[in-house]
């Protein structure tokens, strides 16, 4: 009976054990983007800077159903300024600029609503949550046609943001899956002499596709 009783309680653990290893594989999920965004609003943000950035994202998701999951990510946003605007601005046509370029890094708490379970193999997903958005402009260079050069400078700027979007999820295997995503992104700017290029309260769309493992 005693040996009937240990085969039984080693059973049960080791069926326990599997079952939460097989639920945390579950429950977790790390994943790595990158892609492009535009600068949307409002029109001084989107003119100073060209249509077309890059950025990269790194996060976790917890899932607390499996539909419902929590967590973080951190994103770096890069937008290039757009110099024949500037130039334009200044009515200096034939002006050497160097810099002028936007870094935004974002720290965003998530939460992501799937449509359907998230063990499926395809799904659609709702993404949004707040963060904060810490925002440097790059040293600007005016140099004019045979003048003297003026450099402008910036300070780092930390604001509150809000972002929220959609995306797709696709299952390669029980451990990879892919994704693309995109998102709308909006930043509370102070009032401040920078206001990103006198963009008050910028948003950009960023467009990103990873993997999730």
């Amino acid at each position: 009976m005693s040996r009937a009783i240990l085969s039984f309680t080693v059973l049960s653990t080791m069926l326990f054990t599997s079952l939460v290893f097989a639920q945390d594989k579950k429950r977790y999920d790390v994943f790595l983007a990158a892609g492009i965004e535009s600068p949307i609003s409002p029109d001084r943000f989107n003119d100073t800077y060209k249509k077309v950035g890059f950025n990269g994202q790194v996060g976790a998701d917890y899932f607390l159903t499996n539909r419902i999951a929590v967590g973080g990510n951190l994103a770096y946003n890069r937008l290039i300024l757009d110099k024949d605007f500037l130039r334009s601005e200044i009515g200096l046509a034939n002006a050497n600029v160097s810099g002028g370029n936007l870094s935004v890094w974002e720290f965003d708490g998530i939460g992501k609503y799937y449509f359907l379970p998230s063990a499926r193999a395809t799904n659609l997903y709702f993404v949004g949550g707040p963060g904060l958005a810490v925002a440097k402009i790059s040293k600007l260079k005016v140099t004019p046609s045979g003048g003297t050069t003026t450099t402008t400078t910036f300070d780092n700027e930390t604001d509150f943001m809000l972002t929220g979007g959609i995306g797709v999820t696709r299952q390669l295997n029980s451990r990879w899956s892919v994704f693309a995503e995109g998102r709308y992104s909006y930043i509370f700017a102070k009032n401040s002499s920078q206001d990103f290029a006198n963009g008050k309260n910028p948003s950009y769309l960023p467009v990103r596709i990873g993997v999730i493992f």
